[in-house]
């Protein structure tokens, strides 16, 4: 029989421990990309450490100033203004402290009172026009305000009609900057149109989301929901910019980091990892704690990841996913029904084209995996829906519940002699569904499935790439299987 190499220890596996962040070296730059919002306010003492008077790159108010990054970023910007022509433009307000901030929205609410609203109404109409304290970008250091001669200087939607207000909504992405409050947008931004405020986020980050059409929530929602997004600049560099709650970047390595940011203005948790993407295999399961596993699977054929090299180990798997890498390791354990090619890994049978499923495209590549997991007796209950029009459903790209991976992988072992008894019984198993305890039960006494550091099994909890890896992997590894990179 032969050995698995296995190198990820139980402890690692066990246990996601929160990273002390080792953010980037100045503090502005550990906060360039955080949200600022109604949501997400900063602290009433929050300063940035490197304000530079803006006057220093172009024309604008003595006593406006921002970040030294945005700052210089402006004055290249202002620079290919003037190579076309265009000159017409001041800068007219920066960073903006908690206490200025406190007054310009109580004067704004102070307004509407003397139109008559409430105050209830007044706080609320002030609050989509002036930020209140604590939710102004201003105060980031990294926002500005723009004005030109060209409609009076006012910060009005006219300035979005003008020339210069025309470039800027075009091309300040190319100098690491959006349009923070476009005119679509004031249903998730919480603020009026204001075509003279922009934020300065750096690349690749202005341009992706200029690109795609996002604000700055849109955006973070994005990268939260993928964990990793990988981009290719229109100059030509590629990059990955991962969403982390903890600060994971000490596993990268150093020549690929780019920044490091907190992600919000009034949490610890939550970090933008910025990085070239180096021309590798899955570069996004370095130093993950899964990472040996995943590696093994790929040397045997069982995973392969996506075309853009990540294989996204925290991200949700989907029921197609599922059925998709189950599939492909039943195949290595009963080699039989596949054939063998040279190198010894599975050669997988044509893919079924016609669909039995409304919700099953013809000849998708997961059609092949569910059918003959189905003919197994390997799919969860529940997974296939009978409809009352005699149709069936399988919704593939609903998440898979814990659950459902325990009771579609159990079936692997059933055809064994009992297993010896592994003493450990995890504690939301004891008064389940009897069926499902009989699986997972199963699973731990292979030494398939742990538990959390609780010693629960959370049946019904969406489960990550990873998390599926490492339950197929330690099945190969009770079968014998080894990797082909030994």
């Amino acid at each position: 029989m032969k050995k698995l190499f296995l190198i990820a220890s139980l402890a690692l596996l066990m246990t996601l421990a929160a990273v002390t962040p080792a953010l980037a070296s100045s503090a502005d730059d550990n906060c360039r990309h955080m949200l600022v919002n109604k949501q997400h306010l900063l602290d009433s003492d929050y300063v940035p450490s490197s304000l530079t008077p803006l006057s220093n790159y172009m024309a604008a108010g003595g006593n406006v100033t921002m970040t030294a990054e945005a700052a210089a970023a402006i004055g290249e910007m202002v620079d290919a203004m003037a190579a076309e022509g265009l000159t017409d433009i001041y800068g007219q307000s920066g960073y903006r402290s908690y206490a200025t901030q406190k007054m310009l929205n109580d004067n704004k609410i102070l307004y509407y009172r003397n139109l008559g609203y409430s105050y209830e109404h007044a706080v609320e109409l002030a609050c989509t026009v002036v930020a209140a304290p604590g939710a102004s970008e201003h105060q980031s250091g990294l926002a500005i305000d723009f004005t030109t001669s060209a409609n009076g200087s006012s910060l009005t939607d006219s300035f979005g009609t003008t020339p210069v207000g025309q470039w800027l909504a075009a091309n300040s992405w190319k100098y690491g900057f959006i349009l923070r409050y476009p005119a679509d947008k004031t249903e998730i931004t919480g603020y009026i149109y204001e075509p003279w405020h922009f934020r300065y986020v750096g690349e690749p980050h202005a341009e992706y989301m200029y690109k795609n059409d996002l604000c700055l929530e849109e955006y973070y929602a994005l990268l939260q929901e993928e964990g990793i997004i990988t981009y290719t600049t229109e100059a030509g560099v590629s990059y990955a910019v991962r969403f982390d709650q903890y600060n994971n970047s000490t596993n990268l390595p150093a020549d690929e980091l780019i920044s490091v940011s907190r992600a919000y203005a009034d949490s610890e948790l939550g970090f933008i990892i910025t990085t070239t993407v180096p021309q590798i295999e899955l570069f996004d399961i370095t130093g993950h704690w899964a990472e040996a596993y995943i590696r093994n699977l790929t040397s045997l054929g069982v995973i392969t990841g996506y075309t853009d090299n990540t294989f996204r180990p925290e991200k949700n798997i989907s029921r197609a996913e599922m059925v998709s890498l189950i599939y492909r390791t039943y195949l290595l354990l009963h080699p039989n029904e596949a054939g063998m090619t040279d190198l010894g890994l599975p050669q997988y049978p044509p893919v079924v084209t016609e669909s039995p499923f409304i919700d099953v495209p013809d000849g998708a590549y997961y059609l092949d995996a569910l059918l003959t997991l189905q003919s197994k007796d390997m799919i969860a209950p529940g997974l296939i829906q009978n409809n009352a029009d005699g149709t069936a459903s399988f919704l593939p790209e609903q998440n898979a519940l814990r659950r459902e991976v325990a009771q579609s992988l159990a079936p692997l072992f059933t055809a064994l002699p009992d297993l010896p008894s592994s003493g450990i019984v995890l504690k939301d198993m004891v008064e389940a569904d009897p069926e499902l305890q009989a699986a997972v039960q199963l699973l731990v006494d292979a030494g398939v499935v742990t538990g959390n550091a609780s010693g629960n099994f959370m049946p019904d909890e969406d489960i990550t790439r990873a998390e599926v890896s490492t339950m197929l992997d330690r099945i190969l590894t009770f079968f014998g299987y080894e990797s082909e990179n030994n």
